[in-house]
């Protein structure tokens, strides 16, 4: 029999993480907003399609819309319910915005380039004004077998044709100005992950500075994990260069490498 008293104590706390999530929001929103006013995002964080209608032609932005629209309905998601990897979303996109913000720019991708193109998050470098990374999220729950199969897959896709996203931003050189951007292909793609009872926790806690702290920590250690693989990669692709791996294809993943290490040159400081 369900403990009532539990049972209250369990949406209350549910509740609370919600609020918390919806407060995590609106403080990384109202700080974008008040430094790039034309940033096309939501309130939610992620970039938003309806503002490229100048960029993409009415009937292409139609098309896009409607297969979304289709594509959710295949999921049984609630518009109020927040699941854990749309925390994990969340959490990385205002940490690296909070602790970051000196050099790096973090949004959530378009509904539509997460669905059709799984990229959860972008990362625009000041310094250059353009995407250095796309990140992809895993949020597990006990078993660590799903963590290492997306890596897997992030490695196999960052030594192929690398990340693709439709609508994207960069910034002007003066890093005032926001660019929109169409059909990015070859980016960087980083795994970002945390155990689905590490993101509440964190998300009960998130006003502890030390709590975010750990935080990019844990994403830096998982960056370097990622960087690690790929660097072997490139090794053992330059052993076999004379049988069948081409030049170019070696010099489209060391490119990569080179974007995922100097990202990683620029939140190491905030660590």
């Amino acid at each position: 029999m369900v403990d009532p008293h539990r049972y209250l104590e369990s949406i209350e706390r549910i509740k609370e993480r919600y609020r918390k999530l919806q407060e995590i929001k609106e403080i990384t929103f109202d700080s974008l907003e008040s430094k790039y006013s034309e940033l096309p995002i939501e309130r939610n964080l992620r970039i938003n399609i309806s503002e490229y209608n100048h960029l993409v032609d009415e009937d292409e932005l139609k098309e896009d819309i409607s297969k979304l629209e289709e594509k959710k309905k295949t999921f049984e998601k609630k518009d109020d319910i927040i699941t854990a990897g749309e925390a994990l979303e969340i959490l990385k996109t205002a940490i690296f915005n909070e602790l970051c913000s000196g050099s790096l720019i973090c949004v959530r991708t378009s509904e539509y380039d997460d669905f059709f193109n799984g990229v959860d998050n972008i990362i625009i470098d000041k310094e250059s004004g353009e995407i250095i990374a796309a990140l992809d999220e895993v949020a597990t729950i006990e078993s660590t077998e799903r963590y290492f199969e997306k890596h897997r897959k992030i490695v196999k896709e960052n030594t192929g044709s690398g990340a693709y996203i439709k609508y994207g931003i960069n910034l002007d050189k003066e890093n005032i100005r926001v660019i929109k951007v169409l059909n990015l292909r070859g980016l960087p793609l980083i795994l970002i992950s945390l155990p689905e009872n590490i993101i509440w926790r964190v998300v009960e806690n998130y006003n502890q500075i030390s709590v975010r702290r750990g935080v990019l920590k844990y994403f830096i250690d998982q960056i370097k994990s990622l960087l690690s693989s790929l660097e072997a990669e490139i090794r053992l692709r330059e052993r076999l260069l004379h049988q069948r791996e081409s030049r170019e294809e070696i010099n489209l993943i060391q490119e990569r490498i080179n974007k995922i290490k100097k990202l990683l040159e620029k939140i190491d400081i905030y660590e």
